[in-house]
């Protein structure tokens, strides 16, 4: 078709059609996309320069932080449980009737526990709803760990210390995982807290554990106390008299 078929007309059509493409209209248009991603990422920033702003203004944010605080808690927890065995031992050896070496197995049950925990959470994290399995393994941690002193045979206890030792390394493995995957590169500094947060729990436990033990009863120290210094007297004087008794001899 040629242009006088067409009603071709020439004038019709802006001058700024037939001016010759240098290159610079599409450079023009990168620094034009360029400036506007600058301005966007500065409003970001002044968005949420500050932690407070930021919490309020940011919804997502607000959530994956307050989940890190309720883990951070939990783990205060785990690090209350970990340490309570040892001051609790002796209260636990007048339940089960056993001396300290018997009685000292209950610390490799729940050893052996914590060990076969670590490997079956960490299969089950990487497969299923973490933060599901992260509450039902608190949860049972809590109830396994009520539940031991009232169990007064021997073997009870040790098979509930089992799993309260599994339900401990699945709470200490699935803490980690669930905040590596809400923060990913971010959450260093959350981990980190994690760790303080046991501590703070293992440093309380003894405090709190002793609100709780058998309470002192110190009539019978005295009485064992008065026995043995009756018994301390008696021998001394029948060393004496035995002494007096050779000297005369002599």
């Amino acid at each position: 078709m040629s242009p006088k078929d067409a009603n071709w007309n020439k004038d019709a059509i802006p001058a700024e059609t037939f001016q010759q493409d240098d290159g610079l209209s599409f450079l023009n248009q990168n620094e034009e996309t360029d400036d506007t991603e600058v301005e966007d990422n500065t409003k970001d920033k002044q968005i949420y320069s500050g932690f407070f702003d930021r919490y309020r203004r940011d919804g997502l944010y607000r959530r994956k932080l307050i989940q890190t605080v309720w883990i951070c808690w939990s783990f205060t927890m785990l690090g209350l449980h970990f340490c309570q065995m040892g001051p609790a031992l002796p209260d636990l050896r007048l339940i089960i009737q056993k001396d300290l070496e018997t009685a000292s197995w209950l610390f490799v049950s729940r050893t052996v526990g914590y060990v076969v925990g670590a490997f079956v959470s960490g299969y089950l994290y990487d497969r299923y709803n973490r933060l599901l399995l992260f509450s039902l393994a608190l949860a049972f941690m809590g109830g396994t760990n009520g539940a031991v002193p009232w169990f007064e045979s021997f073997h009870l206890m040790i098979a509930v210390i089992a799993f309260h030792g599994f339900f401990m390394s699945a709470v200490d493995t699935g803490g980690f995982t669930v905040v590596v995957s809400i923060w990913g590169a971010e959450g260093r500094s959350y981990v980190q807290a994690l760790t303080l947060m046991f501590g703070v729990g293992g440093s309380l436990s003894p405090l709190l554990t002793e609100l709780f033990l058998a309470e002192q009863r110190p009539e019978n120290v005295s009485q064992n106390f008065n026995s043995s210094a009756l018994n301390y007297s008696t021998n001394h004087e029948e060393n004496q008299r035995d002494h007096v008794t050779t000297q005369s001899q002599l």
